[in-house]
């Protein structure tokens, strides 16, 4: 009976542990009726990006609905040890793997035709220099919904955080063209206190 409790006791701090690591690498604001995760770097289905940190994202409240207004719309920020020095070019690619990364690696646990999964395609435009941000889109396969082609509309933005002095790449992407609200809606949501300007 010692020993059970112990277990318990010891699962319980680490989990609570866990948490307190997690709730301190949250970068964006919560949304009520988004979805809300957190992963590190390197990422499990796309070990070759190099960066070091977190990944923070908020899934829309239809982002798995096909039909929805709102279907395949997320928002996720890499706040990351070191300045990951982009370009329109690295970007393309990084994003590239981190598609082509995920979409095999679902596919794998459905256990699909990985030769049926088309490779992404991203391009992208450098906007402005100050703060660092791109435009442009990703066509991706999806292997979670739809199994099929997938048109993504996409923002970049690269800030420092000098409060938690890391380096922050903030993107938003969604099927919906620009001037649709659901771009509006991603802007609302926020980064914590501690990286607001």
């Amino acid at each position: 009976m010692k020993a059970l409790f112990t277990i318990i006791l010891l699962t319980t701090l680490n989990l609570h542990g866990i948490s307190q690591i997690k709730q301190n690498e949250f970068v964006l604001d919560t949304v009520k009726g988004w979805g809300t995760e957190l992963m590190k770097f390197p990422l499990d289905f796309a070990p070759e990006i190099d960066f070091k940190g977190v990944e923070d994202i908020r899934f829309a409240p239809g982002w798995s609905k096909k039909g929805a207004e709102d279907f395949w719309t997320y928002k996720f920020v890499w706040m990351l040890e070191s300045d990951p020095s982009i370009n329109a070019v690295k970007l393309e690619r990084v994003l590239s793997l981190y598609f082509n990364g995920l979409m095999n690696d679902v596919g794998k646990s459905k256990r699909m035709d990985l030769n049926e999964i088309a490779t992404t395609k991203v391009s992208l435009h450098e906007l402005w220099n100050n703060p660092v941000s791109f435009s442009g889109s990703a066509d991706i396969w999806d292997v979670f919904f739809t199994q099929a082609a997938v048109h993504l509309n996409l923002k970049v933005i690269k800030r420092y955080c000098s409060q938690k002095q890391k380096y922050l790449l903030i993107f938003e992407f969604s099927p919906q063209p620009f001037k649709h609200q659901i771009w509006s809606a991603m802007d609302k949501i926020g980064l914590i206190e501690d990286c607001r300007l």
